[in-house]
């Protein structure tokens, strides 16, 4: 596809409609957002109406610019794909409705938006939680501070409920399963806690000596492989990972190598023992004593007192 005069038109349009703009809590140009959700549009197929739109996906909800006005310059497919990515169409970007409330109607309108309005929106929001990641590795939890509910949980919420809905719909795989993965991962870290490095918390390459393979499955062409192992992290913390490689992932998810993560942290780890040796003798009438065969079959050692 060779790109008209009309996106270098749109590209100029949006540039000055953003121009006195900032991207949160920083000084980097605001225009840097639309330039990159435009190019990840064209990047995942999308047509120059869809590349256009994406370029002008927050001059309605920003800048006070109206669907009409882009409707003449850039045809009315350009302003319902805007329309369909904004949540808010108030002519005073000042007096939009409540953070919660437009969200909430932002998420009930994408179960119904068009495959064009699902493109530019995945990439929108993809290129956010990139940012939001970045920035909370730099800065930590003073980053919430940026957003207008000012509250963790609501952006974390946000971002949670529309990769539910994009992978429910089905829409644009690769790219949501990309928004997924990097939304699993700050919803991972900003949940642990103030620290920025996941490498301080969570040494993917720093186990304590302590490891075990739960699974291991590799399955020939056509099928789907996985692997689950636990490991202790030098840290202390406990990491139960796994990965699925194949099929079945792709048809879940949109890709064909998905990875994850369940971690306890250090803090918790005592408390999942005791219910988990709780869990092992739950059925059992001598508790103490199948416990101990347990701890003989695994080789672990243990001292036995009686008086």
């Amino acid at each position: 596809m060779i790109l008209t005069p009309r996106y270098e038109q749109a590209l100029v349009f949006a540039a000055a409609a953003h121009r006195h703009q900032r991207r949160k809590g920083t000084d980097i140009p605001y225009i840097s957002h639309p330039l990159a959700v435009s190019a990840l549009v064209l990047e995942h197929g999308g047509s120059e109406d869809e590349a256009i739109a994406a370029l002008l996906h927050d001059v309605v909800e920003d800048c006070g610019v109206t669907l009409g006005e882009i409707s003449a310059r850039f045809g009315t497919r350009v302003a319902d794909i805007v329309e369909g990515c904004s949540d808010s169409l108030s002519p005073d970007p000042t007096t939009k409705a409540p953070w919660k409330q437009r969200k909430e109607a932002y998420l009930a309108h994408l179960e119904h938006a068009s495959p064009s309005e699902l493109l530019v929106s995945a990439a929108d929001k993809l290129h956010n939680a990139r940012c939001v990641l970045a920035d909370f590795l730099e800065v930590g939890n003073a980053l919430w501070n940026r957003f207008r509910t000012g509250s963790k949980d609501d952006i974390l919420w946000y971002y949670e409920e529309i990769a539910k809905v994009l992978t429910f719909l089905g829409a644009h795989p690769r790219l949501v399963g990309e928004f997924r993965r990097v939304v699993s991962v700050l919803g991972r870290m900003a949940r642990g806690g103030a620290w920025a490095d996941p490498d301080e918390s969570f040494p993917e390459d720093s186990a304590a000596g302590v490891s075990l393979v739960l699974e291991d499955f590799q399955a020939g062409p056509g099928g789907t492989s996985s692997r689950l192992s636990v490991h202790v992290k030098s840290g202390g913390h406990l990491v139960m990972e796994g990965y699925d490689l194949g099929t079945t992932p792709m048809r879940c998810f949109g890709d064909s190598d998905y990875e994850y993560w369940v971690t306890v942290r250090g803090a918790d780890k005592d408390r999942l023992l005791l219910h988990l040796i709780a869990a092992l003798v739950a059925e059992e009438d001598r508790k103490s004593s199948r416990f101990m065969e347990w701890l003989k079959s695994k080789g672990i050692p243990y001292e036995f007192a009686s008086y």
